[in-house]
């Protein structure tokens, strides 16, 4: 008797494990359902202008119980790096962090926040999560932050492919030349794959042209990139990269970029004080044929200053970033426009 209790109480025993492991792994079955109505993508926003996040959180097929809501970003066109806004590249000017409530089912609540921040590109979007629901997420809204405008600087209008080289793809976007912030704009070669018959030979190759439009009459204009190069397999003194500039329908080199860890500001005084567009172009050094090996570029930051006050000497501290430049161009070489050799 006592051993037919005993099995009785150790099937009950094993049911109800069995029963609490079923209801453990079972996942919630409400879903929070997150829209995003503000701010339009793309939009485009003034340094120390503000911009408005709002949308909604629903909860669909039962109580999602405590709901919290959060604001995030990420850095970059694109990115999917998603974190809560915490001051660094944006802040939060008006609203709470998170927006909470008690939300049964099918009801919604709506959540709205104001935001600044520093120059550059992000993505936005809203995050909610429910005590009793599954986690949900917006869509992304890409929101530009212009620096405010600066007399005598000249930021980047447009960029695009040198359709002459044919290679080279980006990481980030123009914005992200801006500021001096650490945020990049990678450029990175691209291989040809056309094999090693003429007219392809299998090698590793960048063109990429930044323009600048609408220039004002000036008397001087001075070009400035901040930038780092990541060039494997190279020594440190190895030109991976040359900077160069359409002058009278020709390219000159104004500087070449070496094998760096760290940021270096180039510079050069340009010829052209008249024209109303400038372009810039990066190109790759290394021409060698059968050479796959990519190289990048980091641009941290690229303009004009055309406002005559800068002196071309090593040390002078900028007055766009507060940062120092190192390297100087005095005398323009003739670039070649040929792919096997650049100079």
């Amino acid at each position: 008797m006592n051993r037919r209790i005993m099995l009785v109480i150790a099937l009950v025993f094993m049911l109800s494990l069995g029963t609490s492991f079923v209801l453990a792994a079972k996942p919630p079955r409400t879903q929070l359902s997150v829209t995003i109505s503000s701010p339009q993508d793309g939009v485009e926003v003034e340094q120390g202008s503000t911009f408005t996040v709002e949308g909604s959180v629903l909860a669909k097929r039962g109580d999602a119980g405590l709901v919290e809501t959060f604001v995030q970003y990420a850095v970059g066109e694109g990115s999917t790096d998603f974190v809560n806004i915490d001051g660094t590249g944006l802040q939060i000017d008006s609203g709470d962090q998170p927006q909470t409530k008690t939300l049964p089912k099918d009801e919604s609540y709506v959540v709205s926040w104001i935001l600044s921040g520093n120059p550059g590109t992000y993505e936005v979007r809203i995050y909610s999560q429910g005590s009793t629901a599954k986690s949900g997420s917006s869509e992304s809204r890409t929101v530009t932050i212009i620096p405010t405008s600066i007399p005598g600087i000249e930021l980047v209008d447009r960029e695009y492919l040198d359709p002459n080289i044919g290679y080279g793809s980006t990481t980030g976007i123009y914005s992200d030349t801006f500021y001096s912030d650490d945020v990049y704009e990678v450029l990175t070669e691209g291989v040809n794959k056309q094999g090693t018959k003429s007219p392809g030979d299998d090698t590793s190759e960048l063109g990429w042209i930044f323009e600048f439009n609408d220039l004002p009459i000036r008397l001087d204009t001075n070009l400035y990139i901040e930038c780092h190069a990541d060039i494997p397999n190279r020594e440190a003194y190895w030109e991976g990269f040359a900077v160069q500039v359409d002058y009278q329908g020709m390219w000159y080199d104004v500087a070449r970029i070496s094998v760096e860890t760290a940021d270096k500001v180039y510079s050069a005084e340009l010829p052209d004080d008249g024209c109303q567009t400038i372009r810039v172009r990066v190109v790759d050094h290394d021409r060698t044929v059968g050479d796959r090996v990519k190289s990048s570029l980091y641009i941290d930051q690229l303009f004009l200053d055309t406002s005559g006050s800068q002196v071309i000497n090593p040390g002078v501290e900028l007055l766009f970033g507060g940062n120092r430049y190192d390297y100087t161009v005095s005398t323009w070489e003739l670039a070649s426009d040929t792919v096997r050799s650049l100079w």
